[in-house]
């Protein structure tokens, strides 16, 4: 049989058994209730916050993508608008040697056929033609591209000046051909007929002379052409220098500001004054000469000038 002592202690452990059981049993129903109303609220928050990200990731996108967006397109307007002056430059030298050559023609001829008046005294007045109407490319969209370079924007605006400038004198060579032999041909058809010798000879000296002093001013027209070449060369120079340090958008918008070429032809261009300056085209001409050098003697050799 059993101590009495041993029953005391049975019944104090059951107690104690039946009370751990039961506290447990409590415990485990009421973490179950509460893991139902915690995941309840945890629901809730989820759409709270999913409907919070809805609403806000639009804008929080618009944020971050606009500096993007406008960098992409500053690049994109940059790169069309050098393209643009390549093509245009290109142009533009390739109008004024044809141009340059077809006056040279031009001016040949005539003093030929003056050589050829003078020579044989029954010869009257030659008539000739006039040189074609042609003109030099000028894009008047030239002066709104982009270039990030005021050196290349400011020869650009005198290339433009130029090509309309010379244009204009061309006009003015065409209408001057055509009165001078008018003018000559009004007189010869006034003298009468047979006409006097000493009259016929003293008109065509004189039509030989003034055709003689016309070609000499015509011949300064090659200081203008070589302007015009040193202006379109340089510009297509600093074109392709520009597009070069910026052939990619990674390159342009990160990695340029770190070329020393750029850097030095960036602050060669910067100046207290905004103005163009002599100072300016003096300490970027030395940076970029050897290439324009080296493009004109290319183009001279391909042109056979």
């Amino acid at each position: 049989m059993k101590s009495e002592h041993l029953k005391k202690v049975e019944s104090w452990a059951n107690t104690w058994r039946s009370f751990l059981w039961g506290f447990l049993t409590s415990i485990t129903i009421g973490l179950i209730c509460n893991w139902s109303s915690m995941l309840s609220v945890l629901k809730d928050w989820q759409d709270l916050f999913g409907s919070l990200i809805g609403a806000l990731l639009p804008v929080l996108i618009a944020i971050l993508w606009n500096p993007v967006a406008n960098k992409i397109k500053k690049y994109e307007s940059l790169k069309e608008g050098l393209r643009e002056i390549e093509i245009d430059t290109t142009q533009v030298i390739n109008d004024v040697y044809d141009i340059r050559n077809i006056y040279r023609d031009f001016i040949a001829n005539i003093r030929k056929q003056v050589e050829v008046s003078r020579n044989d005294e029954k010869i009257g007045p030659l008539l000739f033609n006039t040189p074609p109407k042609i003109h030099i490319y000028n894009n008047p969209q030239l002066l709104k591209h982009k270039t990030e370079s005021v050196y290349l924007h400011n020869v650009l605006i005198g290339l433009d000046k130029w090509t309309r400038q010379t244009n204009t004198v061309l006009d003015n060579i065409i209408e001057s051909t055509l009165d001078i032999q008018k003018s000559f041909g009004d007189r010869f058809s006034k003298l009468p007929q047979p006409a006097p010798r000493a009259e016929f000879t003293d008109i065509k000296n004189n039509y030989n002379t003034e055709l003689l002093r016309f070609t000499d001013e015509l011949q300064t027209i090659e200081k203008a052409f070589a302007n015009g070449l040193d202006a379109a060369i340089t510009a297509k120079v600093c074109g392709q220098k520009m597009n070069n340090w910026n052939k990619s958008f990674i390159y342009s918008t990160f990695l340029k500001r770190f070329d020393s070429e750029y850097k030095a032809y960036i602050q060669a261009e910067k100046y207290p004054k905004t103005e163009l300056t002599i100072d300016m085209y003096e300490s970027v001409l030395p940076l970029i000469k050897d290439d324009v050098d080296a493009l004109t003697e290319m183009i001279n050799t391909a042109k056979g000038a």
